[in-house]
C-alpha cells in the first residue's frame, strides 16, 4: 500500500467506500509482473536470443509484445524462435539512424 497525504476530495465525509481507508491507494491490485514467473522470463530470453542472433532491434512498444509472448507455450515460443533463426540468415544487419 502506498500511503497519500489527505486531499480534500478524501477529506470529505462518505469519500470512500466502507471499509476502505481515504488515505492508501493499492497499486497493480491481483497483477502480478508476468517476468516474475521463471518460465516467462526464460521464454524472453529465448526469444530475445533469438531476435539478437537475427539482428533485429528492439523497437518502441516492443516490450508489450514480448511480455505478450512470454505467456505463451513452449512449443510456440520454440516455434517463433525456430521461424526468427531461419528466416533470413543472410540478411545485412540493419542500418541504425544517426
Amino acid at each position: 500500500m502506498l500511503p497519500l497525504p489527505p486531499t480534500p476530495s478524501t477529506e470529505r465525509a462518505g469519500a470512500t467506500a466502507p471499509g476502505r481507508d481515504a488515505a492508501t491507494v493499492q497499486l497493480r491490485h491481483g497483477r502480478q509482473d508476468t517476468l516474475q514467473i521463471s518460465e516467462n522470463a526464460n521464454h524472453w530470453i529465448q526469444l530475445a536470443d533469438a531476435l539478437t542472433d537475427a539482428r533485429v532491434p528492439m523497437a518502441v512498444g516492443d516490450v508489450a509484445a514480448m511480455r505478450q509472448l512470454t505467456k505463451l507455450d513452449q512449443a510456440v515460443i520454440d516455434a517463433l524462435t525456430r521461424w526468427i533463426r531461419t528466416a533470413d540468415p543472410q540478411r545485412p544487419a540493419p542500418r541504425t539512424p544517426r
